[in-house]
């Protein structure tokens, strides 16, 4: 709807609607034929037709079952491995394309690690379009990952500057710049204290997740996301603000910051959370369409998150338990 006019309509009409204000689809559709006449100085059938043109242009096209299985099929199973093996196993194969992946945990938990190393695999299929919503994104750790993690890659700087120059980094601090940056649509800030903030907050959310989706969808690439994760503690006397993830004792529930109408727009969630002190962190398959819940060890060294073998075995036994205990 936000299409130009003289995409459309010929150019010595668009010129007189150009004087009167209408300069886009949506307000010549918005107008009375009357209205138009008078601009136009052409007769009804003649403003008709024009309306039935701008109409069909911009009319959602229709698709049939057909089309939309066949378009699925094309890229149906298609994986981008994550390089890290027992995940890439559950997974069958890597995180899917097509859909929204979604990392999520708490603070300094290796979240950005995990998104750096994406990036730099994906360079050896393509370009990377990573947005920073945080500031969080550093290129000396990208290449240090990049020379350590994948050194049969990059053996010489020439092969690591190509790959850095594959990666594209936008940083936008706002929703406002965020949604310019998906859709170039004009948004304002929402405030969950106002009387609808938290109704324009999920419809802001659900509005970037059809964008992202639309994006994955269309072009047969996975998007990844990063979310952060909070802690409902079923005791009334405790202090949430001192929550500690590891303490067992405690009946508590994890869930994720962005609430329950985000929750329903991601396909596969991987949860990183912190263990016991001194101890191996765990990611989490909280969410997938193929893989089972299941529990894995991981550390994070000079090569990002790398898989602890001998953790992730001490974790199966405590899986079903640790299933009850996130809320995702």
């Amino acid at each position: 709807m936000d299409l130009e006019l003289s995409r459309v309509l010929p150019s010595g009409v668009t010129d007189k609607l150009s004087d009167s204000g209408i300069n886009h689809c949506k307000d010549f559709l918005s107008r009375h034929p009357v209205e138009l006449m008078k601009y136009l100085s052409i007769p009804y059938l003649a403003v008709n037709k024009y309306i039935a043109d701008v109409s069909r242009i911009v009319a959602p096209k229709s698709q049939t079952a057909f089309e939309m299985y066949h378009a699925t099929c094309s890229h149906f199973r298609r994986v981008f491995p994550t390089h890290l093996q027992k995940l890439d196993t559950l997974l069958q194969g890597g995180i899917p394309v097509g859909c929204i992946t979604e990392i999520a945990g708490p603070p300094a938990i290796g979240k950005t690690q995990l998104c750096l190393q994406l990036s730099v695999a994906a360079t050896s299929h393509g370009s990377v379009v990573y947005i920073d919503t945080e500031g969080a994104f550093s290129a000396q750790r990208l290449m240090e990952i990049a020379t350590t993690r994948f050194n049969s890659r990059f053996k010489d700087s020439t092969s690591l500057l190509h790959m850095a120059s594959n990666i594209h980094v936008y940083t936008e601090m706002t929703c406002n710049d965020l949604m310019k940056r998906l859709d170039k649509l004009r948004q304002k800030e929402f405030d969950v204290r106002q009387k609808d903030g938290n109704a324009r907050r999920a419809a802001l959310l659900c509005k970037q997740a059809t964008i992202l989706k639309s994006i994955a969808e269309c072009y047969g690439i996975p998007i990844v996301v990063t979310n952060q994760i909070t802690g409902i503690v079923s005791h009334e006397d405790s202090d949430v603000n001192e929550f500690d993830y590891s303490d067992c004792e405690k009946e508590f529930m994890i869930t994720t910051a962005l609430g329950n109408t985000w929750s329903h727009c991601v396909n596969t969630r991987l949860l990183l959370t912190p263990g016991n002190e001194g101890c191996h962190h765990v990611i989490t398959v909280a969410k997938s369409p193929l893989a089972p819940f299941y529990q894995m060890a991981y550390n994070i060294d000079a090569k990002g998150l790398v898989m602890d073998w001998a953790g992730s075995t001490e974790l199966a036994s405590h899986t079903a338990r640790q299933e009850q205990m996130i809320m995702l």
